[in-house]
């Protein structure tokens, strides 16, 4: 069972990408590996020398009994639309097909976090841009290229002292300070030879790779990028290729509320699709999950605590298959008193009545309805919808 065009709207996929919907069967991962050796046969202090190489690791998807015991073989076999390519995951836009090739990008951006959902709220930030390239590439076959601005994004504190994951000063626009964690090979070459080395993680700026290698940032680009294929021939009657979650019902500032939350499996409300009897990532059968409304109260963050972007939640009071309906009631702010809390203030108290299901909202709210599945090994995913309550936007994730 299932009704594409649904699960399409629901995640806000443009048609032209619904050829894509799948479960994936082998990924190829491009990876910079730096090699250092340092040489004694010259005399002291030693010489050290450094390289890039390009590793190629290539994984099979598919159904084992134990894939931690097979060599590149993995059970992990995430769904295309709602754990790729739903626009709302990564924040990519889509930019139309060229010669049979249709692009998602997301723009380089620097510059001060403002969406009062992002808990980098207030920060200066540094966002690589990126892109995913896809194609048919067989009768039952498509395959993406997912390529990224080398470095991290790197967050920035508004009062300029900005740090990078390793606590060193960092400029968003300066390739010695900008880094990659890649592995790194440290071998010791002696009159006994070249020791076999140890291998471990380790942060390489951008310029080190530069001047030590014949590579350009494109180069580097493509030596760091992932391709992804994905069998589209999948018997929806046994396996679930997308999930997706809509919010129903009127809210108004001058009135209660009743808003209830739906679930939907390959674009088939939850109610008519028997969805724990289907296959979902790694190959296990859908176990159920939680649903959690967390509400977003723009006016209780401020420059003292810009990360504390939610007031309360309903927590882990819904499974699956519970009621999850909230009763929405526009209240003054003034007359809840967020905003006079103290940096680290939760209010479950004065938030959501657990008995009663009112979930109090204020001038610039925003309601999150999503549902979290662990399908296996504890690999828990998030997805969900965001909402506007006074304007109605929503936006996927």
């Amino acid at each position: 069972m299932q009704n594409i065009q649904k699960a399409a709207q629901l995640l806000q996929i443009p048609s032209a990408l619904e050829f894509t919907n799948g479960r994936l069967v082998s990924t190829t991962q491009y990876k910079i590996r730096k090699i250092q050796i340092t040489d004694f046969t010259q005399g002291l202090p030693p010489t050290v020398n450094v390289s890039f190489v390009v590793d190629t690791v290539v994984t099979i998807c598919g159904e084992t009994p134990n894939p931690a015991t097979v060599p590149n073989t993995s059970d992990y076999a995430f769904n295309t639309l709602s754990n790729f390519i739903a626009p709302g995951g990564y924040g990519y836009t889509y930019n139309g097909e060229t010669n049979g090739v249709h692009q998602i990008y997301q723009p380089h951006y620097e510059g001060i976090e403002n969406d009062p959902l992002s808990i980098n709220y207030g920060l200066y930030h540094w966002y690589n841009w990126g892109e995913l390239l896809i194609e048919q590439t067989g009768p039952s076959e498509v395959t993406w290229t997912n390529r990224n601005e080398p470095g991290f994004n790197v967050y920035l504190s508004a009062t300029d002292s900005p740090e990078h994951p390793v606590g060193s000063p960092t400029d968003p626009n300066d390739n010695s300070t900008l880094f990659l964690l890649i592995q790194t090979t440290s071998q010791i070459q002696d009159i006994d030879g070249l020791s076999p080395g140890t291998t471990y993680n380790d942060y390489v700026t951008i310029q080190e790779i530069l001047d030590n290698s014949n590579w350009t940032i494109e180069d580097i680009v493509e030596n760091t990028r992932s391709i992804y294929v994905w069998d589209t021939d999948v018997d929806h009657d046994q396996y679930i290729t997308s999930v997706a979650v809509d919010v129903t019902g009127l809210y108004s500032r001058g009135a209660s509320s009743n808003v209830n939350c739906e679930v939907y499996f390959n674009g088939i409300i939850h109610t008519d699709i028997p969805y724990n009897t289907l296959t979902t990532a790694y190959y296990t059968l859908f176990q159920g999950g939680v649903k959690r409304w967390i509400h977003y109260n723009q006016s209780y963050q401020n420059d003292v605590n810009p990360g504390a972007y939610y007031v309360y939640s309903t927590g882990n009071d819904y499974y699956f298959a519970d009621d999850a309906s909230v009763i929405l009631e526009y209240k003054d702010p003034a007359s809840i008193g967020w905003e006079n809390q103290p940096p680290g203030f939760t209010s479950w108290v004065d938030g959501f009545d657990p008995v009663t299901k009112i979930m109090p909202w204020t001038d610039g709210s925003r309601l999150q309805f999503e549902i979290e599945e662990s399908p296996a090994n504890g690999h828990n995913y998030v997805v969900g919808i965001r909402l506007d309550i006074a304007t109605g936007q929503r936006g996927v994730f």
